[in-house]
């Protein structure tokens, strides 16, 4: 497989995908986008103490959902076709259900470990030596004593970990198309195509940022709040549905690339 990830070029090509199938994304997206919502909101309310574990559970349902939509927009990119309920292929079911278990396997694996490094940088010392240099206190000790060494450690190996394992965002391709796992990681550069696989998701994060930011802007002043500090403490449930609907796109936006990223890829070897 060429190893060149065209991700600009794919990006686009997923956008121009979105807005042609628009009323299709339109007719699946409001059950798994209202429902994420609801999680977050209620979450917020209720849960608002609750520990990382127990707000993964109860995000699941949504999780499912959101991935449902996500593998069978990617199936729909490559075939062209949508499952229907009348005479179910069975290999299909096979292919959407392996699609869906490994994309959401793999985002709670990622988040997990997102979580742990954490915990660990919480527990390095650096938090107390940052807060004691931001307000410029004396520091009696060297900097570095305050410092946990084996957190540290474990700090970089968690990092270097995830940066890795970041290639595993593309498992549900292969798993929901019917290409053989092993073969198609074989073909997969192993750091570099994690890191430029992250390059991908980093530009589809950097825009929804953008338009995330513009449009609470836009609603602070409709709102007549003073800054965007206030909007976001005063109109929390309005802030969540913002977050939630930008996140869901994106995920849409991430995999869409994703998919025409390895088509291309694939295409490249064949010429």
């Amino acid at each position: 497989m060429n190893n060149r990830v065209p991700y600009l070029e794919a990006i686009f090509d997923a956008l121009s995908l979105m807005y042609k199938h628009r009323k299709m994304l339109l007719y699946f997206s409001p059950a798994p986008l209202a429902l994420s919502i609801a999680t977050l909101v209620l979450s917020h309310m209720f849960l608002a103490e609750a520990s990382f574990f127990t707000l993964a559970i109860v995000s699941l349902p949504a999780d499912f959902m959101k991935a449902m939509l996500v593998i069978v927009f990617a199936r729909y990119i490559v075939f062209g076709t949508l499952p229907t309920s009348k005479n179910p292929d069975p290999e299909m079911m096979r292919q959407l259900s392996a699609g869906v278990l490994s994309y959401v396997t793999v985002n709670y694996l990622l988040m997990g470990g997102l979580a742990t490094f954490m915990w660990l940088y919480s527990h390095s010392g650096a938090t107390e030596m940052e807060t004691a240099l931001n307000a410029q206190q004396e520091i009696d000790v060297n900097p570095e004593d305050m410092l946990n060494g084996g957190a540290m450690f474990g700090m970089m190996a968690m990092l270097l970990l995830m940066i890795w394992s970041v290639r595993y965002t593309w498992l549900f391709i292969p798993a929901s198309v019917g290409l053989s796992i092993r073969a198609f990681y074989s073909r997969l550069s192993g750091i570099i195509g994690s890191l430029k696989i992250l390059m991908m998701w980093f530009l589809c994060y950097s825009l929804m940022e953008l338009l995330r930011y513009l449009i609470i802007v836009i609603c602070a002043a409709v709102t007549g709040t003073p800054d965007i500090q206030t909007f976001l403490q005063e109109y929390n449930v309005l802030r969540d549905i913002i977050y939630v609907t930008l996140g869901f796109i994106m995920h849409i936006i991430f995999a869409a690339a994703s998919v025409k990223a390895v088509q291309m890829m694939y295409q490249g070897d064949e010429k």
